[in-house]
């Protein structure tokens, strides 16, 4: 049975603050309004903070003076005003975020890809729970940029990597709305796209292997202490992982006689797990933590750190070699 850090109860505490209403989807991106807009805000008018427990305004954490407030009272600052379509009750948007814990990203789309979220009326029953991003959306135009701030002490449970943090901002960046009728095409392209990576991610994990076999990887090939190989394909110029990290893989996993035996690819959707907490094999907890964000390696798994003697029938043969191909997306540090 898996045990749950705290850092993985907050991960999980954030999503649902920021999904309440909608899902996470896949499509590279890398805009940033963290990266380009929380350095200016000079256009913002001045309006009373909201205070925390504590009563620490987000004048007095972050030295900003908010836009405005949100129907449920979360101060936000708007960045940009280009004049896009605003959000409308029944559509879907599409979107980049951004969630810090002080000045820590403890989560981001920016690896994975924009999500979506169905925008609901005001005093629709669909809208059960406070949802700041959602509130933010409603607040701006298709390509402009906004951060909501959100009080911890609003939070039934209060992890222990949250205290003293008085608020949690997010930071969103609104890139398309459809009509739900569109959504269906809109996804099934997405993950088209995604299967046709896959499907090339394939050819050369197989043709990556023949080369294993054959002795010709060369000084490429590393070997760690418990067996594990490992090939690097492209280096990412992001940072590593540490025990207790968020990491999000898209993976390739097949046999040695080339039998692929599970991807992440046909589903669409990357693979998220902490790192060091027993939630995959070893051979994965061991392989992962050797790469930076954004590397695609291939491991070569020996069976004492992947499913042992016995297996995983009927996928996994007794004693099996696991061959993967890895892409690391995402780090988000403890």
């Amino acid at each position: 049975m898996y045990r749950f850090s705290f850092y993985s109860i907050l991960f999980i505490l954030i999503s649902i603050l920021i999904f309440s209403c909608g899902e996470i989807n896949t499509e590279t991106t890398e805009s940033s309004v963290a990266d380009e807009k929380m350095s200016s805000n000079s256009k913002s008018k001045e309006v009373i903070g909201i205070q925390n427990s504590n009563g620490t305004t987000i004048q007095e954490v972050f030295g900003l003076k908010a836009t405005g407030k949100t129907d449920s009272g979360f101060e936000y600052i708007s960045y940009t005003n280009k004049r896009g379509d605003k959000p409308e009750a029944g559509q879907i948007a599409s979107f980049n975020y951004y969630v810090y814990s002080g000045d820590k990203l403890i989560n981001s789309s920016k690896r994975i890809g924009p999500s979506t979220l169905e925008i609901f009326a005001k005093d629709s029953p669909n809208q059960n729970r406070e949802s700041p991003v959602l509130e933010g959306i409603k607040m701006i135009g298709v390509g402009d940029s906004i951060s909501i701030f959100y009080p911890t002490n609003r939070l039934q449970r209060t992890p222990s990597e949250l205290e003293g943090i008085p608020f949690i901002r997010y930071d969103v960046v609104l890139l398309k709305l459809m009509n739900p009728e569109d959504l269906e095409a809109y996804e099934a392209a997405k993950l088209k796209k995604t299967k046709a990576k896959g499907t090339r991610v394939a050819k050369q994990t197989k043709n990556i292997l023949n080369r294993y076999k054959n002795g010709k990887l060369g000084k490429r090939l590393k070997k760690t202490i418990s067996g594990l190989e490992y090939f690097i394909i492209k280096k990412g110029d992001g940072k590593k992982s540490e025990m207790g990290d968020q990491v999000t893989v898209h993976y390739h996993g097949i046999l040695e006689d080339g039998t692929m035996f599970d991807n992440s690819y046909d589903t669409g959707r990357p693979f998220s797990f902490p790192i060091g907490q027993g939630r995959v094999i070893p051979g994965w907890d061991e392989g992962i933590a050797l790469l930076e964000e954004g590397t695609k390696a291939i491991f070569f798994v020996p069976y004492e750190i992947a499913y042992g003697q016995a297996g995983k029938p009927p996928q996994i043969p007794e004693q099996a070699k696991l061959i993967f191909h890895v892409e690391l997306l995402q780090v988000l540090k403890r």
